[in-house]
């Protein structure tokens, strides 16, 4: 059995590369403008339309994509220190869940702070800044956080926290297709070796593929799946799994890096 952990080595193994990962994000952050491609956009919508117009906006008729694109919209209309300040805790959130979920020790907090480094920062301000870690880095805090309940019996407060996690990455289809595909294995494999399922993860798996139904069926994610498919990749009906995941991933993760 492990003895309690020192407070000195809580702080040196903790709290001191939280910190400095903190201070290395603030300088990233410091000089990032919010007025690239389509956060340039972004600023302009909530000038022209209410919050509730564009929220309807973005279920009937652009992509379904409620809660990142409004973010966006707020983060880009408000000062820019406030997208700054939450987008800095973002990464934070990301690197303490990657401890929890990965790491060995839990107290020891390089693995998350490592993880956050292999970010490639020189291709988030490609959509513009606040418009790609709204839609990525956002996810992916919701995302990591969504699957705590996998591995801990988390107290009501902290469940809830995670299911708004899970509620956040459920509304962006690469992030909800990760989660849903995760809890499904867990329970697979959990049934199988017949072991009990708590009702957190009962509920973190309803939640999760209720927000792929949502974002799926909305008129403006069917409109911009037609739009795709019609003029971005006219073939792609007639790929097959393995053309249609190996274009994907080109598209998504390979061709930033060799462009």
């Amino acid at each position: 059995m492990k003895g309690k952990i020192k407070s000195s080595e809580f702080v040196s193994q903790t709290v001191i590369p939280y910190v400095l990962l903190a201070i290395l994000l603030l300088a990233l952050h410091w000089d990032m403008s919010l007025d690239l491609s389509d956060d340039a956009l972004f600023k302009e919508v909530l000038n022209n339309k209410s919050l509730l117009e564009h929220i309807r906006c973005l279920y009937m008729e652009t992509n379904g994509k409620i809660f990142p694109d409004t973010m966006a919209a707020i983060f880009t209309y408000l000062n820019p220190w406030l997208w700054k300040c939450v987008d800095i805790s973002m990464y934070l959130v990301i690197a303490v869940c990657i401890n929890l979920l990965f790491a060995s020790d839990t107290h020891n907090s390089v693995l998350g702070f490592i993880a956050v480094l292999f970010i490639p920062f020189s291709i988030l301000n490609s959509a513009g800044w606040v418009a790609t870690s709204t839609n990525y880095i956002w996810s992916t805090a919701g995302l990591l956080l969504a699957l705590l309940p996998l591995k801990y019996a988390l107290k009501p407060w902290m469940f809830l926290l995670c299911l708004l996690g899970n509620i956040y990455a459920g509304n962006q289809e690469q992030s909800g297709a990760i989660l849903l595909t995760v809890y499904i294995i867990f329970i697979v494999l959990k049934k199988a070796g017949k072991k009990p399922i708590g009702r957190q993860i009962w509920v973190s798996i309803a939640v999760a593929a209720a927000g792929l139904v949502v974002i799926f069926t909305a008129p403006g994610h069917i409109q911009r799946g037609n739009y795709y498919s019609e003029f971005r990749v006219p073939d792609f009906i007639t790929l097959n799994i393995g053309e249609k995941l190996l274009r994907g991933g080109y598209i998504n993760d390979c061709q930033p890096f060799i462009m």
